[in-house]
C-alpha cells in the first residue's frame, strides 16, 4: 500500500480553502492549532502550505526558516519562501 501523501497548512483561518485545494491535488490535510517545528515536521509532509497573512508574516517567516532549517528537510527543496 502506498503511503498517503500529507500536506501541513499553516493558517489561521477556519475557511476550507487551503484543505480543499490540497485534497483535490491528492494530498491529506493536516492543519495545526498551534503551528510550530514540531507539529510541522512531525508529519513529515510532501508539502507545507503557509498562509501569508499580513499580521502573521514575521511569524511565520521565522517558522519557515526554522522548518527549512530542520534535519528532515535540509535537503529538501523550498520553493516560492520569501
Amino acid at each position: 500500500m502506498e503511503r498517503q501523501r500529507v500536506a501541513v497548512i499553516i493558517t489561521q483561518s477556519d475557511g476550507p480553502a487551503a484543505n480543499q485545494i490540497v485534497r483535490m491535488l491528492g494530498f491529506e490535510a493536516y492543519a495545526p492549532r498551534d503551528p510550530s517545528v514540531q507539529t510541522v515536521t512531525g508529519r513529515v509532509p510532501d508539502l507545507i502550505v503557509f498562509d501569508w497573512e499580513p499580521r502573521r508574516i514575521k511569524e511565520n517567516t521565522k517558522l519557515l526558516e526554522q522548518v527549512k532549517a530542520s534535519t528532515i528537510f535540509a535537503e529538501r527543496t523550498c520553493i516560492g519562501s520569501p
